[in-house]
């Protein structure tokens, strides 16, 4: 099957996306729910539950849960996520960690593994490479169709990469059944809200300043079929 045809079995992410003018899914291989709470810095005890509302009008949360395969967080307007120091937590231990983010100005990938950021690009110009391994999922990315100009890259195509290279595969239900929903705490706000418009921090965090995580960015053309 194409990956036109496999990457429309997402579309309704792409749906989702934009009934919420954007978002930031962050996974973890095998990590409980509790575990994902943690790498954002927060835990049970600490921040206690929130009862969901409207995304526009209350405070930015933070929306958890998991199946025993994947842990996942989801928020609006924030991209907590996406920060190298949240995945390199998430990833501590010899564990994996990703993330996904949708705004109006930019949109990212981001992969980190035992405590260090390994890979991500933009998903809009996949020449724009972060990580310390920036040519890993070459191979997926050509199947998910990252070297077709015509390609539409997000977020239904983002989706399909991450079955591609993970055997992750996003579904409405996980989006829907969370296990614990929590206000995120506000000393992260300042600096990660997205009001509508706003600019997203992702590769800036990720990309400058962090030496612990051994970022890279690399800007390349990228043919069909090169790897490393």
């Amino acid at each position: 099957m194409s990956s036109p045809a496999r990457a429309a079995e997402f579309l309704w992410l792409t749906t989702w996306v934009e009934q919420r003018l954007g978002a930031c899914l962050t996974f973890g291989r095998g990590l409980p729910w509790q575990r994902m709470l943690e790498g954002f810095g927060m835990s049970v005890s600490d921040r206690p539950a929130s009862q969901p509302g409207d995304p526009h009008l209350d405070s930015p949360k933070i929306h958890v849960g998991s199946n025993g395969e994947w842990g996942w967080a989801i928020e609006h307007f924030t991209v907590e996520g996406s920060k190298s120091d949240t995945l390199c937590r998430l990833s501590s231990g010899g564990a994996e960690a990703l993330s996904l983010t949708f705004t109006q100005t930019l949109s990212t990938f981001f992969y980190a593994s035992d405590g260090s950021i390994v890979n991500g690009f933009v998903l809009t110009l996949p020449q724009r490479r972060f990580g310390s391994d920036p040519d890993r999922f070459d191979a997926a990315m050509a199947r998910a169709g990252y070297f077709d100009p015509n390609a539409d890259h997000v977020p239904a195509e983002a989706a399909f990469f991450l079955e591609l290279a993970f055997g992750l595969k996003i579904t409405e239900e996980m989006l829907r059944n969370v296990a614990h929903t929590a206000d995120l705490p506000a000393t992260l706000l300042p600096p990660t809200r997205l009001p509508r418009g706003g600019r997203h921090p992702g590769p800036r965090s990720a990309g400058r300043g962090v030496s612990k995580s051994r970022v890279v960015a690399i800007t390349r053309p990228r043919p069909p079929g090169s790897g490393t």
